[in-house]
């Protein structure tokens, strides 16, 4: 039979070990969602800017064309 009093720290230490794991794959899936988090906010800047230029060309295009004789 195993001895209660070593059984206890071992149970403790395999706890701490269990938590210690939990804090660490935290840590990474923190920093994964960071870095996700910034991506998506570089794209909606990007898609922002996109938008903006196609709306430019949008208009100009619209501009351009208005200023051509209509055919009969």
């Amino acid at each position: 039979m195993s001895d209660p009093d070593n059984v206890t720290p071992r149970i403790l230490r395999d706890i701490q070990r269990e938590l210690a794991d939990m804090r660490d794959d935290r840590t990474v899936m923190m920093a994964i969602l960071n870095r996700v988090d910034a991506s998506v906010t570089s794209l909606s800047a990007e898609m922002r800017a996109l938008r903006s230029q196609f709306d430019r060309f949008r208009n100009e295009v619209r501009e351009q064309l208005d200023v051509l004789p209509k055919a009969d």
